[in-house]
């Protein structure tokens, strides 16, 4: 299986690509050890940064058991190296929140961009768990890629019987597929054109498959889950932000029927919300909302989309 070339101080990837964020320099770890920071503790950032691909603060303490990981995670965030979505920790050099662009080009060159869903054998992205089916389309719902795949045999012998209950594929599904190993190569020919990734959820998608070795490149993203999360508007106080839904809550929402729990059809499913949001956007002439709702008093302002387009002051 191909490994991903080491971060290190010296050969960031950031100073090629550099994250979307305005605040972000080239050279963010080189930053870092000019301003104080020393060269073992610039090492051990790049470290955490090569072990994070959607992965958990207790998966990354049980990596590193004498670290401080937590606080380290606190101070990649701050200068945007990485990101947190739901406890799971990504790299901002993976797929950067640029979902301003993602749907412009879903709009003006909806060619260019993919949507991508996978079907695994759990939720854990520490090569403990294997993608099982790979689904990518483009934005006019143009099916790319759709393969199933068969883990490696020690997983196969256990089995995945709770996953399985969820999307039914099982290992008499996969027996006779190739190990997604021999695919990566046609897997980044596929997502080497795009120009903009959208996912439901996709710090997992994307980091489920870098787990399995395929290289993804940098592009703008949209993670069509928090958006529409956004849209429908149910905050929640205790985790102040709006509560994530379900695909198949959201496909319900915008009137699209679909089988769940496929990656082909979860794709379709993704692209038919996004462009429920992308009309909604450019029906209000609005950007998408990052912070709370409109409230009246105490009450959650369902209608909150028909006011105008500006925000209230926290």
């Amino acid at each position: 299986m191909p490994t991903r070339e080491p971060l290190c101080a010296e050969t960031n990837p950031l100073c090629a690509h550099p994250a979307r964020r305005p605040h972000l320099s080239d050279d963010p770890i080189g930053d870092m050890m000019s301003s104080g920071s020393s060269e073992v503790l610039c090492d051990i950032y790049c470290e955490l940064l090569n072990s994070i691909h959607g992965t958990t603060i207790d998966g990354l303490q049980a990596k590193f058991p004498r670290k401080r990981v937590r606080r380290h995670l606190e101070r990649l965030r701050e200068i945007g190296l990485v990101y947190e979505v739901g406890g799971l920790w990504c790299p901002s050099i993976l797929t950067p929140r640029d979902e301003g662009t993602a749907y412009r080009l879903l709009s003006d060159d909806p060619e260019s961009v993919v949507f991508i869903d996978t079907e695994t054998t759990g939720l854990n992205l520490t090569h403990s768990d294997s993608v099982l089916q790979l689904a990518v389309i483009d934005g006019d719902g143009r099916t790319l890629y759709d393969e199933k795949f068969k883990p490696p045999k020690a997983r196969m012998e256990v089995g995945w019987a709770k996953a399985e209950s969820i999307h039914g594929i099982g290992p008499a599904d996969v027996w006779c597929c190739p190990p997604i190993c021999d695919c990566i190569g046609e897997i980044e020919d596929v997502l080497s054109g795009a120009k903009a990734l959208f996912g439901y959820n996709v710090p997992f998608d994307s980091g489920i498959l870098i787990d399995e070795g395929v290289s993804i490149p940098p592009r703008p993203c949209a993670d069509v889950m928090l958006d529409f999360a956004v849209e429908y508007g149910e905050w929640s106080d205790y985790h102040q932000s709006y509560t994530w839904q379900k695909l198949s809550t959201a496909a319900a929402h915008v009137e699209y029927g679909f089988t769940a729990h496929d990656a082909l059809e979860d794709c379709r499913a993704t692209l038919a919300v996004a462009r429920w949001i992308q009309g909604r956007r450019e029906a209000n002439g609005q950007r998408l909302r990052t912070r709370r709702p409109w409230r009246d008093g105490d009450r959650l302002d369902r209608h909150a989309h028909d006011r105008p387009p500006a925000l209230p002051e926290l």
